[in-house]
């Protein structure tokens, strides 16, 4: 089979196609991380960017369709994240992260998780739930994105299904999702949490979380996730304050409370917040 493809080819365009089908799924450095960080963040905003020039041209399927390519590439930016956070002996959990990075229901999870308000997020077992139902729907976004691109054929209606059935509502309710996912992350990255400094203390001080991420679904296991993850979550923001990435405590909310009051006077840790 080789010697076919390399005469069909070349050898030059066989190796280039090996490289690019031969996936990456080892460890970033955070300068790597970062860059990786900053390039979905630039390629998701030129995905709403050409949504939108699709939807002022009537286009709604092909809009709606790119607004939700455009959450699933914000959503990267969230598994990215969470691979920092791994150490090098994480190879396992690592490959995992590499695949929810390429695969369509994972990325949009996150992507859609981002969007939920600030006000909704200082219940963390709630949001926890509202992830896990999230990601059960993932299936189902997947298939309206390409309702958004492709023919197909209805089963249970008993009739073919086209593009041109994606009404102007469909398009700007996902416009909208899109515009809420990509400007949060960008206030993030905008507060310096996504530089090369925050990256560092974030795979400090998170690196051994997911040995505790639930496996099945005790309440009690529950519990000693959600505890110990505010207590990376108060501990992170804790030194990027100390670290002088965040300059202000006012200025930034975390789980539905300013940072001041999440952290407790002068950016001390306080053990009653968020509780």
């Amino acid at each position: 089979m080789d010697k076919l493809l390399v005469a069909l080819l070349g050898e030059t365009t066989k190796q280039a196609i090996d490289s690019l089908m031969d996936r990456y799924v080892g460890l970033l450095s955070v300068e790597q991380v970062r860059e990786g960080l900053v390039e979905c963040l630039e390629n998701a905003a030129h995905l709403l960017g050409d949504a939108e020039l699709l939807f002022e041209n009537r286009r709604y399927a092909r809009a709606m369709a790119l607004a939700m390519t455009c959450i699933e590439e914000v959503g990267k930016i969230q598994v990215l994240r969470a691979m920092n956070r791994l150490t090098k002996k994480d190879q396992k959990a690592r490959v995992r992260k590499w695949k929810q990075f390429r695969q369509h229901e994972p990325k949009s999870t996150w992507g859609l998780v981002g969007t939920y308000p600030d006000e909704a997020r200082g219940d963390l077992g709630a949001v926890m739930l509202a992830a896990g139902l999230q990601e059960q729907l993932a299936p189902l976004a997947e298939r309206l994105r390409q309702v958004g691109l492709y023919v197909d054929y209805h089963g249970d209606e008993g009739r073919w299904i086209s593009p041109k059935e994606v009404t102007d509502a469909d398009g700007r309710d996902m416009l909208e999702r899109a515009r809420s996912c990509l400007n949060r992350t960008r206030a993030v990255e905008g507060r310096g949490l996504m530089s090369v400094e925050a990256l560092r203390i974030e795979r400090d001080v998170y690196s051994d979380l997911h040995k505790l991420t639930p496996v099945d679904g005790s309440e009690e296991e529950l519990a000693r996730y959600q505890s110990a993850l505010m207590g990376c979550h108060k501990e992170f923001y804790r030194r990027l304050v100390e670290s002088g990435v965040l300059k202000s405590l006012d200025d930034v909310t975390v789980m539905g409370m300013s940072l001041s009051e999440f952290l407790g006077d002068n950016g001390h840790v306080d053990d009653s917040a968020g509780t």
